[in-house]
């Protein structure tokens, strides 16, 4: 015969066991989900500049953007607060690496 802390034991292992699949799953699913939005596209204005970035206000949301692949540390000579600017990238250590980088007129930035 079993000793009935044995079967609470047993109990336990399995609450335990099934909790961590469960968030072995969320965390899998979340995973999923920031790989899918790693990448994207936005449109706002230029609040603050640095040699190679700068802040983007687009709208609902502010892009701290990595510019250095497309002006190195000039970033400062060719974006200036205030610029309206629709760009591309993917983000990598919450800053987007821009891809691409217009102006409203049309213009590329640094291309």
């Amino acid at each position: 015969m079993t000793h009935p802390a044995h079967h609470d034991k047993d109990r336990y292992a399995m609450v335990i066991g099934g909790a961590g699949a469960v968030l072995g799953a969320v965390l899998l699913a979340a995973g999923g989900l920031a790989q899918a939005d790693r990448s994207g596209a936005f449109e706002g204005t230029v609040e603050r500049v640095w040699d190679d970035g700068f802040r983007l206000n687009a709208g609902s949301r502010q892009v701290t953007v990595d510019a250095y692949d497309l002006c190195g540390d000039f970033t400062h000579r060719h974006v200036a607060a205030g610029d309206r600017l629709k760009i591309t990238g993917e983000f990598d250590g919450g800053e987007l690496d821009v891809f691409t980088m217009v102006r409203e007129d049309g213009g590329k930035v640094c291309g």
